[in-house]
């Protein structure tokens, strides 16, 4: 593995060690690929992290580990490794935000194919119509929140470049977040501890006016938020690294799953969870997600 590729697997070793102390069963890797090898899994996990791993489920990670042995890279318009039909339930955790529309819109079509008819697709991803509410409440108790402001640490480093510490940029950190170079690693910010070279590193927010963020969070729906942001940072940036890319609203997410046959959509956060439980770590992002429920097929 490279230096990336060693990070993030230390990384969600160490995120995960909580979920696993709680699932004794899956310390024995071995047994689980032998279960899985002998029992078909009903079950997919896109993005999972290379230390997940949980008897009937597959999982579709890029970053290799012993966990993930076969890693597999999602793009636009390069197939899923599995026939139509293949799983009964899909869970896909905030990983959406992190990809292009273009791609999410391509792992849409595919997850459509390869449920069976009357599966399930379960998405958690940050709840940015939370967010939006809380801003424009003027509420800064929600934003100023650990886990809602998305790795509060960093926010230190801001002043940098020059960014204060305000309302409106912890919330449009949440929208898009991207990095400079002299940052470092892009998983630097996981990891809990600054990058060597972080005198002129920054990860957080676009660098716009203000007032223009205020007018974004106040006016617009996330997607268009999203949209605008990052089109900043790649216009006024020199080699920027997003983290945090795409954004939709409850509505948007309807209008965007309903094209690949998607339907009867539940949006609440404890029938979901209660109803997906038994998924390894799905507990880690419960006060701070939107939870998305939705069927293959009527």
């Amino acid at each position: 593995m490279n230096d990336f590729e060693n990070i993030i697997s230390e990384f969600f070793d160490e995120y995960l060690v909580n979920s696993i102390k709680k699932h004794a069963a899956l310390i024995d890797i071995n047994a689980i690929f032998k279960h899985n090898y002998e029992n078909p899994p009903a079950n997919l996990n896109i993005g999972g992290g290379p230390s997940f791993l949980q008897k009937g489920w597959v999982n579709l990670e890029s970053i290799w580990s012993s966990r993930n042995p076969i890693p597999f890279h999602i793009e636009q318009g390069k197939p899923f490794p599995f026939a139509d039909n293949s799983f009964e339930r899909v869970y896909w955790s905030h990983n959406i935000e992190h990809l292009w529309p273009d791609v999410v819109e391509w792992v849409l079509k595919e997850v459509s194919r390869i449920l069976k008819p009357g599966g399930r697709i379960v998405l958690l991803l940050p709840d940015y119509d939370s967010v939006l509410e809380h801003y424009r409440k003027g509420d800064k108790k929600y934003m100023y929140t650990p886990a809602t402001c998305g790795f509060g640490w960093v926010i230190k480093y801001w002043k940098n470049l020059g960014i204060p510490d305000t309302l409106a940029y912890r919330s449009a950190n949440v929208f898009v977040q991207w990095q400079n170079p002299q940052w470092g690693s892009p998983m630097a910010i996981y990891t809990g501890t600054a990058p060597p070279k972080c005198r002129d590193g920054y990860v957080g927010p676009p660098r716009m006016p203000e007032e223009q963020i205020d007018e974004l969070l106040m006016n617009e729906r996330p997607s268009k938020i999203a949209k605008v942001m990052r089109e900043f940072v790649l216009k006024n940036e020199k080699k920027p690294f997003i983290h945090h890319i795409s954004a939709w609203d409850r509505g948007e997410l309807r209008d965007m799953l309903t094209p690949h046959g998607f339907t009867s959509f539940d949006f609440n956060r404890e029938t979901v969870f209660n109803d997906n439980h038994d998924i390894l770590g799905i507990e880690n992002n419960y006060n701070f997600s939107t939870f998305l429920s939705a069927k293959i097929g009527n």
